[in-house]
Parts: structure tokens; C-alpha cells; sequence
């Protein structure tokens, strides 16, 4: 038998100079939203779906620079991820398999006052120096490099996009 995948969406939600991280339990490290692409899902609604459940804030994509041209309005497009990436995850029930990961830019439909607990915002500042601040000491840990990396890369493109 072959290696097991997952297709999976996740949504790094931004808002103004900061990105939404949480801590996950099972996997031991900050992450942003996101979650497996359910039956008769496309992975805009899944990241948006995991995005609510998650956080309990509605979101948009950032759309990528590239918009297109094409004039028909059949088929539908669906916007496309930023990246894909493929993971390797342990987990101790299902066993070792990958997430093919569709990773895309969000931002908050209206504010962010009412989310929920356990999201951190971290700012630009405090992902460039790669440090955490949180109110439990417990979770002040380095992030991986791709989540640092790409919060960083999300809160630009979401500036620019206020700025162009």
C-alpha cells in the first residue's frame, strides 16, 4: 500500500500588523487555522470553514497578485492557494501519513473583537525576531521556519493590498 494523504486547508488570518497563531496541543507547536477539506468541500470553503470553527470569525481570501483575464463565467474559478505543501504527519491513531496542504492569506470580514479564546495575535516585530509573547510562559517557544515565514509574508501582502 501506498502513502496515505490528506488534502488539508489552511488559512492564515490576518489583521493589520499581526497573524492569529494558536497552540496545538496534539502537535506541540504555534499554527494558524486550518483543517482537512471535507467530502464536496473546494478548499476555499474548507479554509474558510475551518477559519469560523476555529477562530469564530468569518473570512475572506486575500486574493493572490494574479487576477484573471478570462472573460466565460463557466466553469466557476475557485481562487487558488498561495502555496501547496506537503507534510509529513505522526499522528498516533491513524498512523504516519502526509497533508497536502493548501495554504492561503485571509483577513477578518469584521474585526476581530469576538474571537475566540486561545488565538494569539502576533506581530510582524515579534515574528521577525522570532519570538513569542503569550500570557502563560508555557508556550513561549520558537516557531518553525514556515510559519514564521509565511505569517510574515501574509501581513505584507495584506498591507499592500491597503496601500496600492
Amino acid at each position: 500500500m501506498g502513502t496515505v494523504r490528506h488534502f488539508t486547508a489552511t488559512g492564515y488570518l490576518v489583521h493589520e500588523t499581526s497573524v492569529f497563531l494558536h497552540w496545538h496541543e496534539k502537535l506541540s507547536m504555534w499554527l494558524p487555522p486550518g483543517g482537512h477539506i471535507e467530502e464536496n468541500e473546494d478548499p476555499v470553503q474548507a479554509v474558510l470553514r475551518e477559519i469560523f470553527e476555529e477562530t469564530g470569525l468569518e473570512a475572506v481570501i486575500i486574493e493572490n497578485d494574479r487576477k484573471s483575464t478570462f472573460s466565460f463565467k463557466y466553469p466557476q474559478l475557485v481562487s487558488p492557494p498561495r502555496y501547496i505543501m506537503i507534510e509529513d504527519v505522526h499522528d498516533p491513531l491513524i498512523g504516519p501519513h502526509k497533508h497536502i496542504d493548501l495554504i492561503y492569506y485571509c483577513r477578518s470580514l469584521n474585526g476581530v473583537e469576538n474571537i475566540k479564546q486561545n488565538w494569539v495575535a502576533v506581530d510582524y516585530n515579534a515574528l521577525k525576531q522570532n519570538k513569542m509573547s503569550t500570557n502563560d510562559d508555557v508556550h513561549s517557544v520558537s516557531l518553525t521556519d514556515d510559519v514564521r515565514e509565511m505569517s510574515m509574508e501574509a501581513i505584507c501582502i495584506n498591507l499592500n493590498q491597503f496601500t496600492s
